[in-house]
């Protein structure tokens, strides 16, 4: 018998006039990848929203496709650049106790890997990634969004 995956909710305020740079900067991070930027990831203006963002945790190593699945069973969709960055203003202390993976639509890296947004951390730190989207550890929770 299969197990349904733990879950934590966070209403998540989106919009405004702000660009990645400005969110990232606000994020006040430790650590950002260099392509993590408006260039890269745009942030468009729009009227503000509320989302819920869903954090998963699968509790075995998974790819980001199984972790849609999920997300697909729970009447969720996949998370956007946009909410990642967000979260990581708002909730800067959740990524402190395990890995959060946003399977958004992937970014094609130059190196010519597919990489999604990580939010990273620990006592002390926290940093926002642009990692390779492949299998992720069974410590990582995984963001997904209900509307």
């Amino acid at each position: 018998m299969e197990s349904n995956p733990i879950s934590q909710q966070f209403p998540l305020q989106l919009g405004g006039d702000r660009t990645i740079d400005d969110m990232v900067r606000a994020g006040n991070y430790d650590g950002v990848h260099s392509y993590i930027n408006q260039e890269k990831f745009p942030l468009e203006m729009h009227d503000p929203v509320e989302v819920v963002v869903v954090l998963i945790d699968l509790g075995r190593i998974a790819p980001s496709a199984e972790a849609v699945e999920e997300f697909s069973r729970r009447g969720l969709r996949r998370p956007t650049h946009e909410e990642a960055v967000y979260f990581g203003v708002q909730y800067p202390d959740v990524q402190r106790h395990r890995p959060i993976v946003w399977p958004h639509e992937p970014f094609l890296h130059a190196d010519g890997s597919s990489r999604v947004l990580v939010h990273f951390g620990g006592i002390g730190y926290r940093t926002l990634d642009l990692f390779w989207d492949s299998s992720w550890g069974a410590y990582c929770l995984f963001a997904g969004i209900r509307v």
